[in-house]
């Protein structure tokens, strides 16, 4: 969106505030919220993450939450889940939110809900996180209501009717006030998901959002302040502002919230309104999120440090990265390993290892690390055996949309005589099955482990 300054611009933010709630019927005023007896020792913890003492911060926290503070409980789940200040431990996550569970938190119920939903610390369990979800929403929880609504409005298999269902129950908890849902319905009318696209109504729904947010952001909710930077970074109900986003990310960061360095580093990587591109800077924030442990940035911070990006290339550097971001679940990590294997100038030049890290490659559908392996066996100087099994990586790559792989497998046809293509071709279309049969076996068996993403 186009900023607009001034008063023109106020202007414009009072009417659609006004717009927004037009025939409304207002929402009936909550209740007030109880005492918490650790808000004091709470706030404390924010000032020691915002200072940097993260150490003193968990410590304080673990405090809390041994005296049977909640809100303790769900941030060091948190922490654990993402390895900030603490051991990096799904598991860990799990058993912090069960212990605020079982003393009566909607929101570890809602998050005990998405862990078992996605398989982060425990077995995938679909039905069994639906259920944590609805017990969350049945004991008020607005964010579990509105993960129920987004779960059927999304579900290409309910009808229509029940999708439009869906769409009106995210409006109505938009409507009693809970900002995320205002949020998540402007995001669905900017983007035409749902119902329909409506880029008016979008800017009046964040338009509402926006104070009620930027209170919750003040007052150090890091993922209000997380969210207030994406606002600001791409100009939904305010002015797009860059250096006003890396503001509020860093804040976000500092209180705890690593998803807010990798949106720190792609602002850099990317620049915004008021803010040029800094690939230094990009990788500085890059830098710290794998540090504390985010398998995308460790990936990413591979990739610029191959490509000489920011700084001089560095290929025992990226080749770190790249186990650290395989280790960590990325699996595109393992194709440039196998690469970074087979360069004679590289740190670790192995033919025998780049084979196995390809074929790690492969086990994820990845076609140019077919189309490597097909390399490998057509230089491989095991006459038309190597040639037959070249044919067949090439074709698998080709099949994966590694156009390049077609192209080899075509001049390598000339060399196999008839019987050994239709063997080839056979092997190939047997491969395909047995990939196909292992890919629903897993889709139906848990994930191995949280990928630790932050888009």
């Amino acid at each position: 969106m186009r900023a607009v300054s001034g008063s023109l611009w106020l202007a414009r933010l009072s009417l659609a505030s006004l717009l927004a709630c037009a025939g409304c019927t207002p929402a009936p005023p909550p209740a007030p919220a109880p005492v918490d007896p650790f808000a004091d020792r709470l706030g404390e913890v924010q000032r020691l993450f915002a200072s940097g003492d993260v150490p003193a911060a968990v410590a304080l926290l673990q405090r809390l939450a041994e005296e049977g503070s909640t809100a303790a409980q769900l941030q060091l789940a948190s922490l654990h889940r993402r390895g900030l200040g603490v051991p990096r431990d799904p598991g860990e996550a799990i058993r912090f939110l069960e212990r605020a569970a079982a003393a009566g938190s909607p929101a570890a119920l809602r998050e005990l809900g998405e862990a078992y939903r996605e398989g982060l610390g425990v077995p995938r369990d679909p039905a069994r996180g639906l259920a944590l979800l609805r017990r969350a929403a049945e004991a008020g929880d607005p964010g579990a209501r509105l993960q129920l609504a987004l779960i059927e409005a999304d579900d290409p298999e309910l009808d229509l009717s029940a999708r439009a269902r869906a769409e009106a129950t995210i409006e109505r908890i938009a409507r009693e006030g809970y900002v995320h849902a205002q949020l998540t319905l402007a995001d669905r009318l900017a983007e035409g998901r749902g119902r329909r696209r409506d880029p008016l109504e979008a800017q009046r729904w964040y338009a509402v959002a926006l104070e009620p947010l930027r209170a919750e952001a003040e007052a150090g909710d890091a993922r209000a302040q997380e969210r207030l930077g994406d606002l600001f970074r791409d100009g939904r109900g305010v002015p797009a502002d860059g250096t006003r986003a890396v503001e509020w990310y860093r804040r976000a960061a500092e209180g705890g919230r690593p998803s807010a360095l990798v949106r720190l580093a792609r602002i850099y990587e990317r620049g915004a309104a008021r803010l040029p591109p800094d690939e230094v800077e990009a990788s500085r924030w890059l830098a710290r999120a794998a540090e504390l442990g985010d398998a995308v940035a460790a990936y990413d911070l591979a990739r610029k440090k191959l490509a000489g990006k920011a700084g001089p290339i560095d290929k025992q550097a990226a080749f770190e990265l790249f186990q650290r971001a395989a280790e960590l679940g990325e699996h595109r990590a393992w194709r440039w390993l196998a690469e970074l294997h087979e360069d004679p100038q590289g740190p670790v030049f192995d033919i025998a290892k780049a084979r196995a890290y390809y074929l790690r490659a492969v086990e994820t559908g990845d076609g140019k690390a077919m189309f490597k392996l097909g390399e490998l066996e057509e230089r491989g100087g095991a006459g038309e055996t190597g040639l037959l099994a070249a044919y067949i990586w090439y074709q698998l790559a080709a099949d994966h949309g590694y156009a390049r792989g077609r192209e080899r497998a075509s001049r390598l046809a000339a060399k196999l005589d008839p019987a050994a293509r239709r063997r080839a071709e056979a092997a190939t279309q047997e491969w395909l099955r047995a990939r196909n049969a292992d890919a629903q076996n897993r889709a139906a068996a848990p994930p191995p482990g949280e990928i630790a993403r932050a888009r």
